[in-house]
């Protein structure tokens, strides 16, 4: 919360100075508790506080909950999110395309990979298993995709194919594209590992 309240500063005196010598006599010295020992004093309590109040805010903070574990790095539970999908298997090859946005789910406990059309996924698509994962590759941006601006988007897009087919996909930037394709062959070993058992 707030500072410890700390002594204020003594009051100056007009005219106060340092004690003068007069002929051979030595100045007196300053008793204890004197102006400068106070001052300090209550500089190191002011800095003191605000050291605490420092650390009740690094508490506070570290009371709030971590956030889940990314299911795409542990190759656990579910992660799911929004991702571009170009329409048609040969979109690619046009020089015009189009995109839909899907949110995707990998789920490494039921090995199973499937979009909907909102959070909710009251309505999916036919689940794909991660046994009919053939692997998964970053796409490079294409020199059509750099005229027409947008090389950004298009570094962030990663291929999967599939048994039945395969899906270009974009993600929001080029490292989360990578996060996707790490899950993606992950899953795909996965079930090969089981297969082999």
């Amino acid at each position: 919360g707030r500072p410890t309240p700390c002594p204020p500063l003594p009051p100056s005196r007009p005219g106060a100075g340092p004690p003068r010598r007069s002929g051979g006599t030595r100045a007196a010295r300053a008793p204890p508790g004197a102006p400068r020992e106070r001052e300090q004093a209550r500089a190191m309590c002011v800095m003191e506080s605000y050291e605490d109040v420092a650390d009740d805010a690094g508490s506070e903070l570290g009371e709030e909950s971590p956030p889940p574990p990314d299911a795409r790095t542990t190759r656990r539970g579910v992660y799911s999110a929004w991702l571009k999908k170009v329409k048609g298997d040969g979109a690619k090859t046009r020089w015009l395309y189009s995109t839909t946005t899907r949110y995707f789910t990998i789920d490494f406990d039921n090995q199973t990979f499937f979009y909907s059309h909102n959070k909710e996924q009251k309505k999916i698509s036919r689940p794909i298993t991660f046994k009919d994962i053939l692997g998964a590759e970053r796409l490079q941006p294409s020199t059509r995709a750099a005229k027409r601006g947008a090389k950004g988007s298009q570094s962030s897009g990663f291929l999967l194919k599939t048994a039945g087919r395969a899906f270009e996909l974009h993600a929001h930037d080029g490292a989360d594209a990578a996060q996707w394709v790490f899950a993606l062959n992950a899953a795909r070993d996965m079930a090969a590992a089981m297969g082999d058992v």
